[in-house]
C-alpha cells in the first residue's frame, strides 16, 4: 500500500495481508495443527475518523449495531484464532480431526 502527501508525493509505504479463514486452516493443518477455532474480534467502542487522510484504522456503526473497523481503503475483518499443534503421541495413535 503506497500512501501520497496531499501533494501527491509518495510518503509511507506498509503492507497489509487479508487471508480467509479456510486458507488459514488449510496452511495451519499442512504445518501440523488441528482444532482450528475462531471467532470474530467484535470492537465495542468507536474509534475516531483521522483527520488527516493517512492509514489510521476508525470504525463505522453498521445498522446492525456492529462496528466495522477500516484503515484507508481498506476493511479490517479482525478475528481471533485458535489451533493445536499434534504431538508425536497423538500422531503415533493416529488421531486426526476432520476439518469444519
Amino acid at each position: 500500500m503506497q500512501e501520497y502527501t496531499e501533494q501527491l508525493e509518495p510518503q509511507t509505504r506498509s503492507f497489509y495481508n487479508i487471508y480467509s479463514l479456510p486458507l488459514i486452516e488449510r496452511f495451519l493443518a499442512d504445518h501440523g495443527y488441528h482444532d482450528f477455532r475462531y471467532a470474530p474480534f467484535e470492537i465495542d467502542i468507536d474509534l475516531p475518523r483521522p483527520q488527516k487522510k493517512i492509514m489510521g484504522t476508525y470504525t463505522e456503526k453498521l445498522a446492525n449495531g456492529r462496528r466495522l473497523q477500516i484503515s484507508g481503503p481498506l476493511l479490517m475483518p479482525w478475528y481471533f484464532i485458535s489451533a493445536r499443534r499434534r504431538t508425536a503421541f497423538s500422531k503415533r495413535r493416529g488421531k486426526t480431526t476432520t476439518p469444519r
